[in-house]
């Protein structure tokens, strides 16, 4: 009998304890940038921009896949090192690659996130009220590195 009630009362703990943490959990995180709340400020216009810029220097865009895919396919560059090194390299220096290759895959991955930053900036930063100098470079910028990646 006591296991039965003592059954009974944690079920109704449980159910009680569950139900009132809903408040809680539904709270929008504070302190923190979301895409609901980033485009708001002038500010906040210029970093969204200077983001598409950083995506030159990712690893995908400015590193050995493209590397691989521009000068050592065209012989400008050797692939060096050992065989078992960056053996993806070693498939384009030779022409034995197949569009499995990863350097294809990190190449497109690295300009199209930069595509899909300036996708965001030119969709957002129409609706801050800021300097119209000021977006309309920023826009002319996103646009500018949209066509470029």
């Amino acid at each position: 009998m006591k296991y039965i009630n003592f059954n009974k009362i944690s079920l109704v703990l449980l159910v009680v304890f569950l139900s009132s943490c809903s408040g809680f959990l539904d709270k929008k995180p504070l302190g923190q940038l979301t895409s609901d709340n980033f485009f708001e400020t002038e500010e906040q216009a210029v970093w969204a921009t200077n983001a598409i810029y950083n995506q030159l220097r990712d690893w995908d865009v400015s590193v050995f896949s493209t590397i691989g895919l521009t000068d050592i396919i065209s012989d400008d560059a050797d692939k060096g090192s050992t065989p078992t090194d960056a053996s993806f390299l070693s498939e384009l220096d030779n022409f034995t690659f197949d569009a499995e290759n990863i350097a294809f895959g990190g190449v497109w991955r690295g300009h199209f996130r930069g595509i899909y930053r300036a996708n965001i900036v030119i969709d957002r930063i129409p609706e801050i009220e800021m300097d119209e100098g000021l977006k309309a470079r920023l826009l002319g910028e996103a646009r500018f590195l949209r066509a470029f990646f």
